[in-house]
């Protein structure tokens, strides 16, 4: 299924990229039909006994990046495949000649990067002469592993297989964590990120650090991230949807470890799935082109259109020449709306929206004027900050600064 979507991908590509294209589709086939199952090959007879030890150990590295690390607990890793050659894919990197700033290629799933793959190295060779006549500074590397992002479920090589055990064990929590969080076009964040998985000394400053379960979560009220920490899939954009969430395809991230290390690949994960919602938002406003955008009801609506400046903010020319030279009744409008406000019937409400830090809710009373009779926030951060007794009771001095990191207040809201 996945071939075919990467085939229809390749119709929709310039002629001049389908070669490209043909030899991936047609390298990570060929890896594919490569894969034998490591309980396969462990209960063969004729695999070496170095083997067997290697994927032995590999075994237990992917079982401890599952269990301990929460990485994805899929098919990757556990197959090997031996491709008879020392690199699964050499890479083409190329800046102007005298240029620190390397040329980006895009690429339908990976997004724009620095570098472009082939499987084989002629291929590479080839293209690094093209780009050198062309008066690139040019250089050629050839690369161990590289993960598919969950398309396909990679699998061990004979390129790594052999790499010391904590070498091992950095590649396959490295590459697994592209699968947790991956932004296309920012390899800064996306190797970042990756690189702080498994790491010995972030895990143990993470790690059980700031722990606070589900009972303690409930019993202070605390939502957001150290809520979904716990295991719990509460946000307001699914389980209470408002301004139109409902229409929008997106995942909840949870985690069961309640600890900082949990909140943190939460926080990482969100930021994939606000793309993801952001992206969606652009497809839906280039269809609204032309539609209305605010409200009608002039007494309630602004008496000219806002028009972003050419400073990038504030209102544009037009704007303040209808309301101030143009429009009389514009003019009183304005006036009325920047000075008064609108009439809100008499009444109460509250309402609650998900905010980066967890519940956000906002508890008005009306008395039928302009300006509310009474106004009381429930801002997430005062709530979560409460939490901070209880995640560090027995905890050492040091662990306060983690934990206070992963609650990420916003003292402003406390304080109000």
């Amino acid at each position: 299924m996945r071939i075919a979507m990467a085939a229809m991908l390749l119709l929709l590509s310039g002629c001049a990229d389908v070669g490209y294209y043909l030899q991936s589709i047609n390298g990570q086939l060929q890896l594919n039909a490569a894969r034998r199952p490591v309980e396969q090959l462990m209960a063969d007879a004729d695999t070496p006994g170095l083997l067997k030890a290697r994927l032995k150990r590999a075994a237990e590295i992917r079982r401890f990046a599952s269990e301990e690390l929460h990485l994805p607990d899929n098919g990757s890793y556990r197959a090997y495949a031996d491709l008879k050659r020392p690199f699964v894919v050499w890479n083409v990197f190329a800046a102007s000649e005298f240029s620190v700033e390397p040329r980006r290629w895009c690429f339908p799933v990976a997004g724009c990067v620095a570098y472009r793959g082939y499987f084989a190295k002629d291929a590479a060779d080839a293209y690094a002469s093209t780009l050198r006549a062309d008066g690139f500074d040019v250089h050629v590397a050839g690369i161990p592993a590289y993960s598919t992002l969950g398309w396909f479920d990679d699998p061990l090589l004979n390129t790594f297989i052999q790499y010391p055990e904590y070498e091992l064990a950095r590649l396959i929590f490295h590459e697994l964590a592209h699968q947790v969080a991956y932004v296309k076009g920012d390899s800064e964040f996306n190797e970042s990120f990756a690189m702080a998985v498994g790491n010995t000394i972030w895990m143990k400053r993470t790690q059980g650090v700031g722990y606070l379960d589900l009972a303690g979560c409930i019993t202070l009220g605390i939502t957001g991230p150290i809520l979904r920490s716990t295991g719990m899939p509460w946000d307001l954009r699914k389980s209470e949807p408002y301004c139109g969430y409902e229409n929008y395809e997106f995942d909840v991230i949870t985690s069961n470890e309640c600890d900082v290390y949990g909140r943190f690949l939460i926080k990482m994960s969100e930021l994939e799935q606000s793309l993801r919602i952001i992206e969606q938002c652009c497809d839906k406003l280039e269809k609204l082109s032309g539609a209305p955008v605010k409200v009608e009801d002039k007494k309630l609506g602004s008496p000219a259109d806002l028009t972003v400046g050419p400073d990038g903010m504030g209102n544009s020319k037009g704007h303040i020449a209808n309301i101030m030279t143009q429009s009389m009744e514009g003019l009183i409008h304005h006036f009325k709306l920047a000075t008064e406000g609108f009439r809100v019937p008499a009444g109460q409400v509250y309402t609650t929206v998900e905010s980066p830090r967890g519940e956000l809710g906002a508890h008005l009373i009306s008395d039928g004027g302009t300006n509310p009779y009474r106004v009381h926030f429930r801002e997430p951060s005062f709530n979560n900050l409460q939490s901070l007794a209880a995640m560090c009771e027995g905890s050492m001095i040091a662990d306060v600064v983690a934990a206070v990191a992963s609650i990420d207040p916003v003292m402003g809201g406390v304080d109000r």
